[in-house]
């Protein structure tokens, strides 16, 4: 499997509870082809069902919205038509899955081999289910994070394979980078590419990590990855925002206050212009929402 193969892909939206249904008959129209309709699932009451496995969930308490589950299978069927449904997707998405799979490495390899893992979370986790003999491999938090990747056994968890003959990298992102890579996609960028971003696989060596070499499975699989995903800087933005605040209520406010009362409103705006001119137009459109940059 030296081919970067995408095995999976769910996007959720959230949709207003009222429109879900429009959401998710308007997938239907766009992917095309026959769907039944049924109970559904996970908190959803109703879903379109197709017979390559896709499934859309609908009709959920409020702020589940429309939740569109594509398998391998699914993801084939539709391939002539998924990219026009990223392009028509009118809603904002809120949570992405994407899965790749692979026979060339187990997941001990990767238990046994964490320093091989290149990826800006740090939190490790090790899951081991006693009813199949499967074993999961976290990186990030479980709880609440934006991005976390699961490694697992998918060949035993499926009962189709071995222990270590077929494992599955899975790429789960909330919120802003839900949102950010469904955004990439819809302008062309592949699915590839915003895997490749969340995790790399690279063998230890001297200097940054971004200069180790990477390991001949994964850079083989890589070979027609464009690498242009990049996630949004909002968080960072507020955080550096949240500082500066601090520094000048503890460190300025009063100097300022002084400087305002003698030199009075002109000064003040004058100082503010200035300032303004110097930040760019990404640091306004990382702000939520965002902002216009002064004329």
């Amino acid at each position: 499997m030296s081919k970067f193969h995408i095995d999976w892909l769910s996007l959720t939206t959230k949709v207003p509870s009222a429109h879900s249904y429009d959401c998710a008959a308007d997938v239907v129209h766009v992917l095309g082809g026959e769907w039944r309709w049924g109970r559904g699932r996970n908190g959803y009451r109703q879903a379109f069902r197709h017979e390559s496995g896709g499934v859309i969930l609908f009709d959920g308490e409020e702020g589940m919205g429309v939740h569109l589950v594509l398998p391998s299978q699914a993801l084939a069927y539709f391939s002539d038509s998924l990219q026009e449904l990223f392009e028509s997707w009118e809603w904002k998405a809120s949570r992405m899955d994407v899965c790749v799979d692979t026979d060339a490495v187990s997941v001990d390899f990767f238990i046994e081999n964490q320093d091989v893992i290149v990826c800006r979370a740090q939190e490790r986790a090790v899951y081991h289910d006693m009813s199949t003999g499967g074993k999961t491999l976290y990186v990030g938090s479980r709880h609440g994070s934006r991005k976390l990747v699961r490694i697992y056994d998918k060949g035993v968890e499926q009962k189709t394979h071995g222990p270590g003959q077929l494992t599955r990298i899975e790429v789960q992102l909330r919120e802003e980078y839900a949102d950010a890579a469904f955004r990439y996609v819809r302008n062309g960028g592949s699915l590839a590419d915003v895997a490749v971003r969340c995790i790399d696989f690279r063998s230890p060596g001297r200097g940054p990590k971004c200069t180790w070499e990477r390991l001949d499975w994964w850079a083989e699989m890589l070979t027609s990855c464009s690498f242009g995903f990049r996630f949004p800087l909002r968080l960072r933005a507020e955080q550096t925002l949240e500082a500066a605040v601090s520094w000048i209520e503890k460190q300025v406010a009063k100097s300022l206050a002084k400087c305002h009362a003698a030199l009075g409103e002109t000064w003040l705006r004058s100082l503010l212009f200035r300032g303004a001119a110097q930040l760019d137009v990404a640091f306004y459109n990382s702000l939520s929402p965002p902002a216009a940059a002064p004329a």
